[in-house]
């Protein structure tokens, strides 16, 4: 089922060292985990109830859900690029019993 409906690619990319910004700021570098450079996903819109439980982080931001194959290593945190945009993961509706997909929520980083 999954290799049908997740037509999309996208890389995701785990926190790496705290960077100084040298005005007493951090910025982190993010790698790409392994495997994960063009992994399967499907692009949707996120469900109402799960942008509510987030409202205060989006702030107008570009929202999307990305949905993976049972078991992808995402998790909130990291990093989804897609089309050449960075999104930072919120959350993660995993681990569930059963999981057929793996749904990640992220915003689109300014």
């Amino acid at each position: 089922m999954a290799a049908r409906t997740l037509t999309d690619a996208c890389a995701v990319q785990a926190p790496g060292s705290r960077i100084a910004d040298g005005h007493g700021g951090y910025s982190s570098a993010f790698a790409t985990k392994a495997g994960m450079g063009a992994v399967a996903c499907r692009v949707v819109s996120p469900k109402a109830e799960a942008i509510v439980s987030v409202a205060d982080k989006i702030m107008g931001r570009r929202t999307l859900a990305f949905q993976f194959a049972a078991g992808t290593d995402v998790e909130a945190g990291d990093q989804i690029v897609y089309g050449g945009i960075n999104f930072e993961v919120l959350g993660v509706n995993a681990p569930i019993t059963d999981e057929m997909i793996r749904t990640a929520l992220a915003v689109q980083q300014q």
